[in-house]
């Protein structure tokens, strides 16, 4: 909403806002004595626990709402030493939230900030929940209901947040921050504001405790003291929304002293009447706490001292010097009783800190808000006043200009009547005039400065108007622009505004009013929102758009001249009189002066603010290449939130140190101290000597063509519009009646909306009508051949020439026979903005219209005379001439510009279209050359205009025709050759020139490095630059995905045929290059917190080049250029994963869909439709847009990537860097070592094949010292081998044979604790569900005979069947199968019958054997010592490499695991809180630093109040907390090094369990899986771990099978390779594994050598034991439908042990999982395949980053004892149907 209700000074009624309204006519004041209309769809209410409430319907953008909550306590509500509390009480409560997280992932958007006055949490949010659609707003309202008052304030939330509040502060710690600062700690040096910043001071964060911390929340966060925001497009009636937030917030009791101790009110009193306080004095209190007399003092004294500062309303009215002890009851109706006067205002301010409670104890919110007292520019001077206004300068080395600000303050009027609304438009009147005539001032140049800037706003934040003049120059201009300055100040303050000056800018305003009133309805809710919450904030009332244009247009009528001229002599008098304080407001006094002034009377300067260079140089420029200007008084608040796990702590008060360090460095080479002293800044100021001359006035044309002279221009060239194709001569040749009407004005395109035109000159037009922008558009004129067209060499017309040319007519703005004051004038009544700018490719100028009272019509005379009446000035040439060369003198300066230049010159050599002119070269331009470039380029027939907005399209061609139709030109039209210009050509120079090294001696440490080389052209075939030829054929859509091979490669190939194919897939690649290159370089490695990837292509001219920049400090940006390198030659070994293409396609086009609301784009999406030179880029291509994108594939963007060249031959690298010292030289061998790990290099440590370049040396060397070791011990060679011999003897006599017995006892009762037959009638009817899915594939035969050791199918009759069955899924024998059981044996074999499709022949063969492996003596050979003794030695091996990546080797019980930043591993933690503790299940956030006791307690008290069943799980996208649990296989975790590496890079924490029983060593004890499952759940719990993705291959598979059934709440993801626990009802695991012989082929040597492993491996006694003890199929196999949907399950093809094929089409029936199949690899081949782990790396990180859930779950207790309850009651109801019927 519209700011039209501005108060800027005290007027307390509409007849005193002029002093001459008392003169008016009665119906003047009636008017402006009326109250003004509140926008009637506005709701306010409050609740009985007084939250207040505020509900606005706003339609955009549809299906959407904002939800703001604001607690009404801010930074400037801190004591002392609580100076940053509100911003960490922030951090703690909102990311403290488990229903805050319940949002990710629906749609909605969270935040919150903090500010001076306030605390907001906001949420933007659809209307329906995408995921389980279900309404938003009580979801939404729940989670701002638990941020505000059920947080919970666990230690490790505190300490994360106060981690990143810390970072927050350093990365603020800029110099703008600092600039910023200083103006606001000099605006308000009388209170609070000026020293209390949102983001505290970071040695106080550092030392509060919880309870600090805690109390604030408490003390402030109270329903009274909070107002609730829903604006947007509600589905529902008020009074619903209304009982939503009753029903979320009313429970929640209003704030008490209760709630802070029975005894605080009685403590309170009791101190104050021992310090002699009861009675108050009357005076001002400046801050609430200054001292008005011994009371006050006392009250201060009595109140800081107590733990919670809550005083009595009686007590704070005295603490604030009010005359009555009571003031501060509140009223029935809840309004205050506003009675103290302070400093005249009529105003009741409590002081920072303090808190006021009715007498029974309730807690109310402070009336005034912020709680401060204002030193005001108005009225009298006070006593202890200065003369003239305290001048503060802040110098600094980073510092680029001279900045001086002069602020005064004045009270803020609430805007409530007519008359405050005529004020307001007054001081609307009076920013745009002197904006206007500054405007003027700076195209002169007349003297030379920046800026100046003058505001007079409002300010909620502040409590105050602020008004503010902002001057800025070049130190060596500083006076003469003060003085500037103070003459346009004077000049307005003394002689007002012309008589056309109020004319035009009340019709400009009202214009902009009407305008908006328009677009009232797409206005988005954010920005309504925004608008209330600052209205309400100062008291103004608040209008609907249309209330406000009615409003307006009444007092718009009633402004007079003299009215305004006297607001001007009031409120400019304190920037044009200064230092004649004294004397305007004497002569303000005196008779005869009333008609001169306004309310207030002269203003004066409440404070005078410089900010300077530290250093100049001895012409007077800044030596300074760093920092900037600050951004006024905005940009305090402290918002967003960082990730505190990603946050370098130390690095950032590095940086904060070394900015410190700059204050009182010295000064640089050649520079001199820029000394200025207050007295002579006040001199500037005053000017006694300056002569002021009234403004002349400005004539406002109503016309910028004469209508008579366009109506004789249009009979004289009768223009028309021609057809879109063919020659232009030929075409103008041929006769208009020859032509079709339907060639000339074809239809609108039904897919775009898009409408083409080509005028008779050869202009070709665009448009299309968009709503985005109600009664308003844009239209761009386009002129092909930009700074391309120059020629390289200098000259009068040569380099640099297109660009000062366009700059020349910008400059001078003058058109025709008016100036450019009168163009400005005309533009600005018009609500006409224009921009004229050039680039590579073409001129360009901008304009924005209002279609409404004739303004398309403007446009299209200032485009017209733009065009046909080009003024060119010399002194315009002369100020652009100098602008470039000054920018061209500073690139050397600026470390990125700098380096960006090298790098282009390396790359183009001295071709300079592409970058800054040097100055030498611009010198040589003159006006006559650059003005003939210029006319050559914007000939008529080089001429494309588009146009996007909300205009009527019959209204658009007739000006089209009119005005463009109409423009000629005397040049003959230039040629295409000389449009493209010279042609451009990459250098090839040696490979030690291709890498740039530079240094800039500066005082700030900093460092970029740039990568570039040339890329492909964005039109056209791929690798092709040679020009394109038109297309005489339609573009089709590309063809939708096909499984049919013949089907695929047609679509291929039409896709690739497209004209957009090379853009799409660019584009796709470059989001890919971004995703790594963020991931890896910035987020793994640490090196930058800026890098991009950026392909830059062109439209018309067939070249383009790749760039990369990264940002970093010098001693890293070596290692920064060398990571992103081999990020960029990584995509060709690490494949693009399905996962990345498709989040890059879903990121494109969203941004597609969202930037098609912007008119602008549609403007870039126009562009080039019609252009010759680009004949590829048609309708049909915005058509086919988001086709493309869908339809794309990865091979798509490796046949983008395989057209860069990316080798050290190819590209070229600058390294640019900053500091008092060049860095030194980068370290070879630790540039290497990054690189070989980043790109999978061989022999290099930290990289994956480095284990296996390690394997084959043992296995070398082996025998070499054996050999050695051989002939030392040759001489006592029988000695050795007797003590050998005896050594294996002893053995395998007391070892093996003992381990062997042991082992191989048959428990008696062989069946799953707890086994019931109803769990085997479950089992089987989960395997016929399975089996019926695989009716084809699965063959009688192939399936029984492996499970009867391959046994003669014939020999298999029905009863060996049922044998075997019996014994699969009840562990029993036919015997037992009694009673009840009887009859099962022969219903199994009948519904397996009937799912195989066979009939078994009846009987029984008699030692018919089947592989009961759980009834079967041990399957185990002898293995010698020596064997255990070499796999032990690779085990220390193992556990050395394991730590030098930084795992910890860790004992649990049984279990060896190892981890990596795992909670315990963090170095502050100490040695008592490492014992282990138990962990709440609903405590995410336990830390073994917290106290037990308070952790339970805080998550006792928010379950309590918490509503469990909306309780979300989710976690956070961004979370880098989720660790990747890693389960092996058999063979030992050393097989698994290399795979580890890829797991490390994810970023994450990690947890690697090391079960020795199955890795060929010795153990005395085989755990069952489910024994080492609770072992690995033990170790979660041990090391705070409540949630795991895991990644589990083969064996390991296992164990995640029984963590899924058993733990399933604490997988967030699953990774399963190689997975033998699905499908363990087919024969392959056991058959091949356990019961097959090695198949002796050699002729097959692979089949051979992997029969042989498996072999050796399973007759291991260990591992034999495992898999035929304890091992029972139904508890371990993964049913397929079990699977979380949260998973990822990868096969290997030639799989022996898991029938992959199977498996694949089961899982895929389920439809549960993402299945990736390698056909090509067998069991355990992953390993020494480095593509499928960086796939496996790549799904694991899909894994991670997503929410694990399709739905919202609900709370994990909830779901625990729901899901417990719900399988005891199937299991009953199974048991007694299975009685009954068992196979129903």
């Amino acid at each position: 909403m519209l700011v039209v209700c501005a108060g800027v000074a005290d007027s307390p009624t509409g007849t005193d806002s002029g002093s001459s309204s008392s003169s008016g006519s009665g119906s003047s004041s009636e008017l402006l004595s009326q109250r003004v209309k509140g926008n009637q769809q506005l709701v306010t209410g409050q609740l009985s626990n007084g939250l207040r409430y505020v509900l606005l319907p706003n339609r955009t953008p549809p299906q959407r709402f904002e939800a703001h909550l604001e607690v009404h306590a801010g930074s400037v509500d801190e004591r002392e030493h609580e100076q940053g509390v509100a911003h960490l009480v922030e951090h703690v409560t909102f990311l403290g939230s488990k229903r805050r997280e319940s949002l990710l992932g629906t749609g909605a958007r969270a935040n919150a900030y903090t500010d001076f006055h306030h605390t907001v949490f906001h949420v933007h949010a659809p209307l329906t929940n995408c995921i389980t659609g279900t309404p938003m707003l009580p979801q939404v309202l729940e989670a701002l209901a638990e941020i505000a008052f059920v947080p919970q304030f666990l230690p490790m939330r505190l300490e994360k947040e106060r981690k990143a509040v810390l970072a927050e502060a350093q990365m603020m710690n800029t110099i703008e921050y600092r600039i910023d600062c200083q103006l606001l700690t000099h605006l308000h040096a009388e209170n609070n504001l000026g020293c209390r910043f949102p983001i505290g001071k970071t040695e106080q964060v550092k030392a509060w405790e919880h309870a600090i911390v805690q109390h604030f929340w408490a003390k402030w966060y109270f329903p009274g003291n909070v107002t609730l925001y829903i604006v947007g497009d509600l589905d529902r009636p008020n009074e619903e929304v209304i009982g939503l937030i009753e029903a979320s917030f009313g429970r929640f009791p209003a704030g008490n002293l209760a709630d802070h101790g029975a005894d605080v009110a009685t403590a309170v009193l009791e101190r104050l009447t021992a310090n002699g306080s009861s009675s108050s004095s009357n005076g001002a209190a400046s801050n609430g706490s200054s001292s008005n007399g011994n009371g006050t003092t006392a009250l201060a004294a009595a109140v800081d001292s107590l733990p919670a500062q809550l005083v009595p309303a009686a007590a704070a009215a005295a603490a604030a010097g009010a005359a009555e002890p009571g003031a501060y009851v509140a009223s029935a109706d809840g309004s205050w009783a506003r009675n103290i006067i302070i400093n005249g205002d009529d105003a009741t301010v409590l002081g920072p800190g303090v808190m006021a409670v009715t007498p029974d104890g309730r807690k109310l919110r402070h009336p005034v808000r912020p709680p401060v007292v204002h030193r005001h520019g108005c009225g009298p001077l006070m006593p202890s006043e200065p003369p003239a206004p305290p001048v503060s300068i802040f110098r600094h080395p980073l510092l680029q200009h001279f900045m001086l600000t002069l602020f005064c303050k004045l009270p803020v009027v609430t805007l409530s009547s007519m008359g405050d609304l005529k004020y307001s438009f007054m001081v609307r009147l009076l920013l745009s005039a002197f904006q206007f005539r500054i405007n003027q001032r700076y195209v002169r140049a007349d003297p030379p400065f920046i800026g100046i800037e003058l505001d007079i706003s409002d300010s909620g934040r502040e409590g105050c108007s602020v008004s503010m003049l902002t001057i800025t120059a070049q130190p060596v201009h500083w006076q003469e622009t003060v003085q500037a300055a103070v003459e346009e100040m004077r000049r307005l303050q003394r002689f007002g505004l012309t008589p056309s000056e109020l004319e035009r800018y009340i019709l400009a305003i009202m214009r902009d009013s009407a305008q908006l009133s328009e677009q009232a309805n797409s206005i988005p809710s954010i920005n309504s929102l925004d608008f209330v919450m600052e209205s309400l904030a100062l008291g103004h009332t608040v209008m609907s758009h249309g209330e406000a244009h009615e409003a307006m247009m009444a007092v718009a009528a009633d402004i007079k001249l003299e009215e305004v001229n006297a607001v001007a002599a009031s409120l400019l008098t304190f920037a044009s009189d200064v230092g004649r304080e004294a004397d305007m407001l004497a002569e303000a006094a005196q008779p005869g002066q009333e008609g001169k002034w306004a309310r207030p009377g002269p203003t004066r300067a409440t404070s005078v603010v410089a900010c300077i260079p530290a250093y100049v140089s001895a012409a007077g420029d800044v030596v300074s290449v760093g920092g900037g200007m600050g951004h006024g008084r905005g940009g305090m608040g402290a918002s967003g939130h960082l990730d505190a796990d990603a946050i370098n702590l130390e690095e950032l008060e590095s940086q904060g140190r070394q900015l410190d360090a700059l204050q009182d460095m010295e000064a640089p080479e050649g520079a001199y101290r820029f000394d200025l002293s207050p007295e002579q800044i006040l001199s500037a100021l005053a000017s006694p000597d300056l002569v002021i001359e009234p403004a002349p006035d400005v004539e406002l044309p109503q016309h910028l063509v004469d209508p008579q002279e366009i109506e004789a221009t249009m009979q004289e060239l009768q223009p028309r519009f021609i057809p879109l194709q063919g020659e232009l001569e030929q075409l103008l040749a041929t006769p208009r009646e020859a032509l079709e009407p339907a060639l000339c004005c074809p239809p609108t395109d039904e897919d775009t909306g898009i409408t083409q035109r080509r005028l008779s000159n050869g202009i070709r037009i665009n448009y299309r009508h968009t709503d985005n922008e109600p009664k308003a558009g844009l239209l761009r004129i386009v002129a092909a051949g930009g700074r391309a067209s120059e020629p390289r060499e200098p000259g009068p017309g040569g380099v640099g020439a297109v660009a000062v040319g366009t700059r020349t007519l910008s400059e001078g703005g003058a058109v025709g026979g008016w100036s450019r004051e009168q163009v400005e004038a005309f533009c600005i009544a018009n609500l006409i903005q224009s921009v004229m700018d050039s680039n590579d490719e073409f001129l360009v100028l901008d304009v924005h219209f209002a279609a409404t009272n004739g303004g398309l019509a403007c446009a299209f005379e200032l485009l017209h005379q733009v065009l046909q009446c080009p003024r060119w000035e010399p002194a315009a040439f002369e100020r652009s001439k100098l602008a470039f060369i000054a920018t061209g003198q500073s690139v050397g300066k600026s470390l990125e510009r700098a380096s960006s230049s090298k790098i282009m010159e390396a790359m183009l050599g001295p071709d300079m279209r592409f970058r800054d002119p040097p100055p030498e070269m611009l010198e040589q331009l003159t006006l006559e050359g650059v003005r003939d470039v210029l006319a050559a380029q914007l000939h008529p027939s080089n001429l494309e205009l588009n146009v996007a907005g909300d205009f009527e399209p019959e209204e658009l061609e007739a000006l089209v025709l009119r005005y463009l139709g109409t423009i000629s030109s005397p040049l003959p039209p230039p040629s295409r050759a000389s449009l493209m210009g010279p042609p451009i050509s990459f250098q090839d120079p040696p490979l030690q020139q291709r890498a740039i090294t530079w240094h800039l001696k500066d005082s700030d440490e900093r460092a970029a490095a740039y990568i570039a080389g040339p890329a492909p052209c964005r039109w056209g075939p791929f690798g092709s630059r040679a020009p394109l030829a038109s297309l005489h054929k339609g573009i089709s859509p590309p063809p939708p995905p096909a499984t049919n091979p013949a089907a695929a490669a047609a679509a291929t190939a039409a896709r690739r045929a497209h004209p957009l194919y090379a853009t799409v897939s660019l584009q796709l690649l470059a989001e890919v290059i971004n995703s790594r290159l963020f991931t890896t370089v910035r987020d793994s490695l640490g090196l930058t917190y800026d890098v991009s990837f950026e392909v830059t292509t062109y439209d018309r001219l067939r070249t383009g080049w790749f760039s990369v920049l990264v940002t970093s400090y010098p001693d890293r940006i070596h290692e920064a250029l060398a990571a992103s390198l081999a990020v960029l030659r990584e995509l060709a070994l690490s494949p693009v994963t399905p996962r990345e293409l498709m989040r890059a396609k879903r990121t494109l086009m969203t941004r597609h869909e969202s930037e098609l609301k912007d008119n602008n784009y549609w403007l870039g999406l126009l562009t080039h439709l019609q252009s010759p030179d680009v004949p590829y880029k048609r309708v049909e291509c915005l058509r086919d847009l988001r086709c493309m994108y869908e339809s794309a594939t990865i091979d798509d963007l490796y046949d983008a990537y395989t057209r860069f060249d990316f080798s050290d031959e190819a590209v070229f690298t600058c390294v640019g860097t900053s500091g008092k010292a060049p860095p030194p030289p980068p370290d070879r061998a630790r540039l290497d070592a990054l690189v070989s790990q980043l790109d999978g290099s061989p022999a290099a440590p930290g990289n994956p094949r480095y284990f296996l370049a390690l394997l084959v040396l043992v296995a070398l060397g082996g025998p070499c010292t054996a050999l050695q070791v051989a002939r030392c011990l040759w001489p006592i060679r029988w000695t050795v081998a007797l003590l050998w011999v005896a050594t294996e003897w002893c053995f395998y006599a007391f070892y093996f044979r003992r381990t062997y017995e042991e082992f191989n006892k048959i428990p008696a009762d062989c069946k799953p604790k707890g086994f019931t037959p109803a769990e085997g009638h479950r089992n089987w009817r989960r395997f016929m569900r399975c089996v019926n899915t695989l009716p084809e594939r699965v063959h009688p035969e192939d399936y029984l005979c492996p499970w009867f050791c391959n046994a003669p199918y014939e020999a298999i009759k029905r009863d060996n069947v049922a044998e075997m069955l019996v014994y699969g899924f009840y562990y029993s024998k036919m015997s037992d199968m009694t009673g009840e059981l009887a009859g099962v044996p022969g219903q199994l074999v009948d519904q397996l019958e009937a799912a195989l499709h066979v009939k078994f022949p009846p009987g029984y063969t008699p030692g018919l054997r089947f592989m009961s492996h759980l009834w079967e003596p041990l399957r185990a050979h002898y293995r010698p010592l020596c064997l255990y003794l070499f796999f032990e030695v690779l085990a220390a091996v193992q556990r050395l490499l394991m730590s030098t990546y930084g795992f910890q080797v860790k004992q649990l019980g049984l279990l060896t695991y190892y981890t990596l930043n795992c909670g315990l591993d963090f170095p502050n933690s100490s040695s008592s809180s490492k014992q282990p503790a138990s962990i709440n299940e609903e405590d995410e956030d336990w830390t073994p630093f917290a106290d037990p006791n308070a952790t339970a307690a805080a998550a006792n008290a928010a379950a309590a109040a918490a509503n469990p069943l909306t309780e979300a799980v989710l976690p956070n996208e961004s979370d880098k907390s989720v660790p990747v649990l890693f389960l092996h296989g058999v063979g030992g975790l050393m097989l698994y090094l290399e795979m580890l590496v890829y797991v490390i890079r994810l970023g994450h924490p990690v947890v690697v369990v090391e079960y020795k029983h199955v890795a060929m060593r010795l153990s005395s004890y085989i755990p069952s899986v489910d024994e080492v499952t609770e072992g690995v759940v033990r170790i979660l719990d041990h090391e705070c771990i409540q949630r795991t993705c895991i990644v589990g291959h083969s064996y390991g598979s296992f164990m995640a099978s029984r963590l899924n059934s058993l733990h399933r709440e604490r997988i967030h993801g699953l990774c399963l390779i190689d997975p033998v626990c699905l499908g363990m009802f087919m024969p392959h695991l056991l058959h091949n594994f356990m019961y097959r012989r090695p198949r002796i082929d050699w002729k097959n040597l692979d089949v051979m050598v992997r029969d042989l492993v498996l072999w050796f491996a399973s007759r291991d006694v260990h591992i034999s034991a495992t898999f035929a003890r304890n091992f029972y199929w139904t508890d371990l196999n993964l049913w397929p439908e079990d699977l979380p949907p949260n998973s990822c399950i990868v096969l290997s093809g030639n799989d022996d042990l898991c029938h992959a094929e199977q498996v694949q089409k089961m899982v895929a029936a389920a439809g549960t999982s993402k299945v990736i199949l390698n056909p090509h690899l067998f069991h355990g081949a992953f390993l020494l395949d480095p593509a499928t782990k960086a796939n496996v790396a790549a799904e694991v990180r899909g894994l991670l980053a997503t929410s694990g859930s399709l739905v919202v779950r609900l709370a994990r207790p909830v779901v625990n004892r729901t899901l417990s309850a719900a399988r005891s009651l199937l299991h009953e109801v199974e048991t007694l149907t299975s009685r009954c019927r068992p196979f129903s």
